[in-house]
């Protein structure tokens, strides 16, 4: 991992507007109001090295790197899900956040943990977790 000083002028949303239709997966963390130790940056990333989806007890790891795809049949994705998580760790080197896991688990996916039934029509047909995994970004 690189880390670069670049003078900004623009705000983070103006930036964010004019990359986030390039890429396929793109995030906007945005601290706005707050305290000013928590509210003090923005952070936007782009381009993840993979993509972890979880859907119907099928994990699926795209490596958008090395161009490969894992899937993998598993009764709980959180295990899968931490061990993938923990291969791809970054040191903050002093810094609040430059990466990692970033997305979703859906609702829906407690049905996993939890004895519940299952009423809801998948209408939507989205994953029930689905996580990109960035290692950099613009802070």
């Amino acid at each position: 991992m690189k880390f670069k000083k670049i003078s900004f002028i623009s705000l983070p949303y103006d930036f964010f507007s004019k990359i986030y239709t390039n890429y396929d997966y793109v995030y906007l963390l945005e601290s706005m109001e707050g305290p000013k130790k928590l509210a003090q940056y923005s952070f936007i990333g782009f381009d993840p090295q993979s993509v972890i989806r979880f859907k119907n007890g099928e994990l699926v790891v795209d490596d958008r790197r090395e161009h490969t795809t894992i899937k993998e049949e598993v009764d709980d994705p959180l295990p899968k899900i931490k061990e993938i998580i923990e291969r791809n760790f970054i040191p903050l080197y002093g810094l609040r956040f430059i990466g990692g896991a970033i997305g979703y688990i859906s609702y829906d996916a407690i049905r996993y943990w939890e004895q519940l039934p299952k009423i809801a029509k998948d209408d939507l047909n989205f994953p029930e977790i689905e996580l990109a995994i960035y290692d950099d970004g613009i802070m």
